[in-house]
């Protein structure tokens, strides 16, 4: 006899088809998702948005932190938010899906078998969905943005973000910041790498540690920990600017949690975790918060 606590599952189950249908009708109709989204700030000009600022600053939000040095350069990481994007990374996305990942949910696992069902490639059913970012991440922190959410995969040959499926490598990425910070010395930015999805070897796990240490040589915040151990992040934003310690790389679980795991998922996020304690040798580990962020 079926318990009155399993009706709503069973319903669930039951309309999930329905629900994988109008996802992919969706998905079809909207294209990709940079063209379907509508700027809430569209039409509002820089000097309406920040009246505080000089008119000449307010052409470009490139070095909206040095313009506003007096406000925020005598202040912690603690003490301050920072606009920042989800899955800065997916911005472009091939038709390869990255392995051994924690995708695809329930929802997305009925709307690739309607797609395959019709016929309907399932990448264009995917990468609609995928795609969060509409400018790359030059872009993204020339238009103010201060914290970048990198998910890091193994796609088998090299580190790439991803977002169910494999975008850019995580060295050109990387590269941008890199310019971006070599261009506008007042600024600083947080990046979080999580997902370390794509079973990656110890081999392959200190290769991307090397990587951020290579590309950010000279910027990178070096690990400071306190007398017990602990990341440490007591410095000002004015004090690591002028030490030109400008980008702080942390670590992550991203969005993944405990519930549901199975025997093989609890051994793929205790591996995940083994990992993120053998890259914390490159940078702070992100187990603290940072205003707001992990």
């Amino acid at each position: 006899k079926t318990s009155h606590l399993s009706r709503p599952r069973a319903r669930l189950t039951a309309m999930t088809p329905r629900f994988a249908w109008l996802l992919v009708a969706c998905a079809l109709a909207t294209g990709s998702a940079g063209g379907a989204r509508v700027n809430p700030l569209a039409g509002r000009s820089l000097l309406e948005l920040r009246p505080g600022v000089s008119r000449e600053s307010k052409t470009s939000l490139g070095d909206w932190m040095a313009d506003d040095a007096d406000v925020l350069y005598p202040r912690t990481l603690h003490s301050v938010v920072l606009p920042g994007t989800h899955d800065s990374g997916a911005y472009w996305l091939t038709k390869q899906t990255m392995p051994d990942a924690h995708f695809p949910p329930p929802w997305a696992t009925a709307a690739i078998a309607v797609a395959e069902k019709l016929g309907i490639p399932v990448d264009k059913v995917i990468t609609n969905w995928a795609l969060t970012q509409g400018g790359d991440v030059s872009a993204q922190l020339h238009a103010g943005y201060r914290y970048l959410d990198i998910r890091a995969g193994w796609n088998g040959t090299k580190w790439c973000v991803h977002h169910a499926e494999v975008g850019v490598p995580v060295s050109f990425v990387l590269s941008q910041l890199r310019r971006f910070l070599e261009k506008h010395k007042g600024e600083f930015v947080v990046v979080q790498v999580s997902h370390l999805d794509g079973t990656p070897s110890e081999e392959e796990t200190r290769a991307l540690k090397t990587t951020i240490a290579e590309v950010l040589r000279g910027v990178l915040l070096p690990r400071a920990v306190d007398v017990d151990g602990n990341c440490s992040l007591n410095f000002t934003i004015g004090e690591m600017v002028s030490m030109n310690h400008r980008a702080l790389v942390v670590f992550g679980d991203g969005d993944y949690g405990e519930k549901d795991l199975s025997s093989k998922k609890r051994k793929a996020k205790q591996s995940d975790a083994r990992r993120r304690r053998r890259l914390s040798v490159a940078a702070p580990v992100a187990s603290q918060r940072l205003g707001g962020y992990r």
